[in-house]
């Protein structure tokens, strides 16, 4: 069993000549199964509807550090899990954590994140942002 520990706290809180907190030490931990959910993530949003798989894709590249999804692959790990279900539910978590963010920046109509997403999210109208993130919510089922 293997785990990480992030130092928590601001700069502050650090020793002199230590380095600030990272989540490099995660990311590494869960390289491999975040590439299983990447790929399922991907496999679960083929759709004729365009928004859904540029959702995806852009989910996958965005840079952002996923953060929820890694947390449950982590956990699953921590516990001792040896199964597949870890990937999926990582997954789900993903998207249910996605459909959120979209919500926010979205529907409600934010200004502070909308151009984080792609253009087509942007412009989406309710009708086909609720369709798109009802799709993903059934895929993640």
């Amino acid at each position: 069993m293997s785990g990480v520990v992030v130092p928590l706290g601001g700069a502050g809180a650090r020793a002199k000549n230590s380095k600030p907190a990272s989540i490099k030490p995660l990311m590494d931990l869960v390289q491999a199964d975040m590439e299983l959910v990447n790929r399922l993530i991907l496999s679960k949003c083929g759709s004729d509807v365009e928004l859904i798989p540029e959702v995806a894709r852009h989910l996958i590249d965005s840079g952002r550090s996923r953060l929820p999804p890694m947390l449950t692959l982590a956990s699953a790990s921590m516990c001792g899990y040896t199964g597949s279900h870890h990937v999926t539910l990582a997954a789900s978590v993903e998207f249910m954590h996605t459909a959120t963010l979209l919500h926010d920046d979205v529907v409600d109509e934010a200004t502070g994140g909308a151009e984080n997403w792609p253009p087509a999210c942007c412009g989406a109208t309710r009708p086909a942002f609720w369709s798109a993130t009802s799709c993903s919510a059934r895929h993640s089922a």
